[in-house]
């Protein structure tokens, strides 16, 4: 799973799609965590694909799971907040087929908020497990 489901995904909480706000192209604020356009106005959010795991037997290949990692960046405490129960509520219990990809369910597992010294901005940061059927 990355970035097209993500954004599909997303794209259809209008509260988030609201909150984040519209990118150039008519999708939300919602980039690879190496791919931020530069001079993108806060906020916006990043996504970091940390592992995946695959169940195999002999027969052949199981449902794997995907580590994600959602940070949003914004120049308040509230917003950045805002926007991680936002992508929380529209993720968390997600099930259904996007893009192509099965994907059998979605569970927030941590997060925290921060101040990113370098961006000078304000954080938030959730992680995902997505268990998706071959």
């Amino acid at each position: 799973m990355g970035g097209k489901e993500l954004q599909k995904i997303l794209q259809s909480s209008a509260a988030y799609a609201a909150a984040l706000g519209p990118d150039p192209t008519g999708g939300i604020k919602l980039y690879p965590s190496s791919q931020v356009p530069q001079g993108t106005a806060r906020p916006y959010a990043t996504y970091t694909r940390v592992s995946r795991v695959e169940d195999q037997n002999k027969d052949s290949r199981g449902i794997y799971t995907v580590y994600l990692q959602i940070d949003h960046f914004a120049t308040t405490v509230d917003k950045a907040e805002q926007l991680d129960r936002l992508c929380v509520e529209a993720l968390n219990r997600f099930s259904g087929v996007v893009e192509g990809t099965k994907i059998k369910s979605i569970r927030v597992i941590s997060g925290h908020d921060g101040y990113s010294p370098q961006l000078e901005a304000n954080s938030t940061m959730s992680e995902f497990t997505v268990k998706i059927n071959p």
